[in-house]
């Protein structure tokens, strides 16, 4: 639930991926079932037709951490709560125990239990710095939880978006997903702390 491996390689819109791992790709459930299937690290085969040429391209598939949205009205929260519980055994496949914590956080934005929220979020100290999910994802997501809290957390939620915002590569969701810093500034520009 936490991870999914994405492809690290984008064909334009007029293009079209045929083949991968000696199978047919007949729409993007079949190349999502061939990604799902196959460890990351591993590099695939991909024929890519564009008009009357082709070309095989090789991708290595990766792994990204994914933080699920706290205001999807088609998730069940109480499911994913539980499941995010059981997933933070410690066992050697599950996702780092961080994007565990990251994502049982937006659970709890989802109940408006902001102070766990907090103090969820401040129990984070292994995310990632640099590019991608990490410790900017973390901080963006302090600074809006101290925001809803009250007023006087205003310092707290403004320290908590400068230092999302001083990372330009961080990203929401996944490692392709929305920037922080520009989110980040926004939201400082609304607390007028820049």
């Amino acid at each position: 639930m936490s991870f999914s491996p994405p492809v690290a390689y984008r064909t334009p819109i007029s293009s079209a991926c045929t083949t991968s791992a000696g199978a047919d790709i007949t729409g993007a459930a079949a190349a999502r079932r061939i990604v799902d299937a196959t460890a990351a690290g591993t590099v695939v085969a991909v024929q890519v037709q564009r008009g009357a040429a082709t070309q095989v391209v090789e991708i290595t598939l990766g792994s990204s951490p994914r933080v699920i949205s706290f205001s999807d009205p088609d998730l069940v929260y109480s499911v994913i709560s539980a499941s995010l519980a059981a997933e933070h055994t410690g066992d050697a496949d599950a996702a780092p125990g961080w994007v565990v914590q990251l994502n049982q956080a937006a659970v709890l934005m989802h109940a408006g239990a902001w102070e766990d929220v907090v103090r969820m979020l401040r129990d984070i100290e292994d995310a990632p710095g640099g590019a991608g999910v990490g410790q900017a994802t973390v901080d963006y997501w302090l600074g809006i939880a101290l925001t809803a809290l009250a007023p006087t957390y205003r310092p707290s939620a403004i320290d908590a978006f400068r230092r999302a915002a001083a990372d330009p590569d961080a990203r929401l969701f996944h490692n392709d997903g929305p920037w922080v810093a520009p989110r980040a500034a926004a939201r400082l520009a609304d607390l007028g702390g820049r």
